[in-house]
């Protein structure tokens, strides 16, 4: 059977709508691809971006991490400074307002009150009754023992200056032999309200025989005020009664205390080196050893530059031989310091006149002849305020406050 024949208008329209068909077909399949092109390279693009910002926020973190722990370095450095600052300060403010406390009470015990550098500070109604009270008072030392004198120094003092006086001494006999001759001791009582020297008339604290006789104690001298009696200087025994107040019971109820006349020896007049030299023997056998006793004393005079021997066996001071001294008048009197100096064991009295520009190693040079043990090592100190001096010091005698006067001691090792 044959096939129907189609018109050239039906095959037109059948192949217009196969062509459409494709045509769409591919369209789709255009834009699908399209689509799936730029959603990869989009992606691709936020993947490294967001590659960037990870990278970038861990760059952050370290440096937000470190900067932590810097900070927290910072952080407890300036704290521990700020309370180390802190403590300082605060030390020293309360160091201040110790010296100002204290200088005002001292001021005050001398009825002065401190109103500052122009006179702008007006002291308190308290402070003005305190410093009218102190003034109007009797000085500390008429009421009582000053509390800056302890009687334990006192007899650690005295027991010092026990050495300059020597209980045997060399004397005279009604033959015009030598012999040793003991000395009695001098008592001293320090009472509450003042001292008594056996011999001597009361000394209340505030009269100036009194502070007189302490100061030379304290300084390590043999009391001025006894000279006169004692010229070669005697032993001195303190008595302490400072609990009871002095009245004439007290005394003639104690055992130490009896009348206490003058005591006058010849002490013999002056001798030269070999008549002195003369009493003793060449030699002396000593723990089995012998002794050039002569000999060592005849040594002894050449150190000392020959000094006259009773100036070296009592408590004369002795006046170094300096250029000072040797021409006082060539130099202006503040340009001139006086040292008292006391040997180690107390013996001697040593005078050294410098000039305030000098070093305190000439002081160390012109008493090291009169030291008594030749070549000990030796430092000169000051009791009051106690300080050493060192020999190599590069200050002068006015820089180290020893002008115009002042008194040292030796101090051997």
């Amino acid at each position: 059977m044959n096939k129907p024949l189609l018109v050239p208008t039906q095959q037109s329209a059948l192949v217009s709508k196969a062509q459409v068909k494709q045509s769409v077909e591919g369209a789709v399949q255009k834009g699908n691809a399209d689509l799936l092109s730029s959603s990869s390279k989009r992606l691709q693009q936020l993947e490294q971006l967001n590659r960037a910002l990870k990278s970038e926020a861990v760059e952050k973190a370290r440096k937000i991490e470190a900067m932590q722990v810097e900070n927290e370095l910072m952080r407890q450095a300036a704290s521990v400074d700020f309370d180390s600052k802190v403590s300082e300060e605060s030390a020293e403010i309360e160091k201040l307002q110790r010296q100002v406390k204290d200088m005002k009470k001292f001021l005050a015990d001398y009825g002065l009150v401190w109103i500052g550098k122009d006179g702008s500070h007006k002291p308190s109604e308290d402070e003005v009754a305190k410093a009218k009270k102190a003034a109007e008072a009797p000085p500390m030392a008429s009421r009582a023992l000053p509390k800056e004198i302890d009687t334990e120094v006192l007899t650690k003092r005295i027991e010092e200056l026990n050495f300059i006086a020597e209980k045997q001494k060399i004397v005279k006999n009604k033959q015009g032999l030598h012999q040793f001759q003991k000395t009695e001791e001098v008592l001293i009582f320090f009472f509450k309200n003042g001292l008594v020297i056996k011999g001597f008339p009361f000394y209340a604290y505030s009269s100036k025989d009194a502070q007189s006789v302490l100061s030379d104690i304290l300084d390590g001298f043999f009391p001025y005020d006894l000279k006169r009696k004692y010229p070669d200087g005697v032993p001195l025994k303190p008595v302490d009664c400072t609990e009871e107040d002095y009245n004439r019971d007290s005394i003639q109820s104690n055992p130490n205390f009896k009348n206490f006349g003058d005591i006058e020896r010849d002490a013999g007049v002056g001798q030269s080196k070999e008549e002195f030299l003369s009493q003793f023997p060449k030699q002396i056998v000593k723990n089995g050893n012998i002794i050039p006793i002569r000999e060592e004393l005849e040594k002894r005079f050449r150190d000392t530059q020959e000094l006259d021997v009773n100036k070296l066996n009592s408590n004369e001071p002795i006046v170094i031989d300096t250029e000072v001294s040797k021409n006082p008048g060539k130099y202006s009197e503040p340009d001139i310091v006086t040292i008292r100096v006391r040997t180690e064991t107390g013996k001697r009295n040593l005078i050294v006149k410098l000039l305030n520009t000098d070093l305190i190693s000439e002081v160390y040079k012109a008493v090291r002849p009169y030291l008594e043990k030749k070549g000990t090592p030796i430092t000169l100190r000051q009791n009051f305020p106690n300080r050493a001096y060192d020999e190599k010091e590069i200050k002068s005698l006015k820089e180290l406050g020893l002008a115009p006067s002042s008194a040292l001691v030796i101090q051997a090792f």
